[in-house]
C-alpha cells in the first residue's frame, strides 16, 4: 500500500500515515518542499485539517490517536517530536 501524503500549504505541514505503528507523521512543508528530517507525530488538529485527512486518507483520526482541538492554527501547535 502506498502511503498517501496530505499537504496543507496554508499551515506549512504535510501528513503521512504510518500503518505499521498506526500513527500519523507530520512534516514541515515550505515552498513546495516536504522536510522529511522534521518528522514528528500529529496528535491535535482543527476541524478543517481533521475533515481533510479523514476524507483523503479514508481513516478515522481517533484510531490514530489524533484529537480535534479548535484552537490549532500553526505547525508548531501540532508538531510533537518522537521520543
Amino acid at each position: 500500500m502506498v502511503n498517501k501524503i496530505v499537504i496543507f500549504p496554508s499551515y506549512n505541514f504535510a501528513v503521512k500515515r504510518d500503518n505499521s505503528e498506526k500513527r500519523l507523521l507530520l512534516y514541515s512543508y515550505v515552498d513546495g518542499n516536504i522536510n522529511y528530517s522534521s518528522e514528528g507525530l500529529l496528535l491535535e488538529v482543527n476541524k478543517e485539517v481533521f475533515q481533510k485527512i479523514e476524507t483523503e486518507m479514508n481513516i478515522k483520526l481517533e484510531d490514530y490517536g489524533v484529537v480535534l482541538k479548535e484552537d490549532v492554527e500553526t505547525f508548531s501547535e501540532v508538531f510533537h517530536e518522537e521520543n
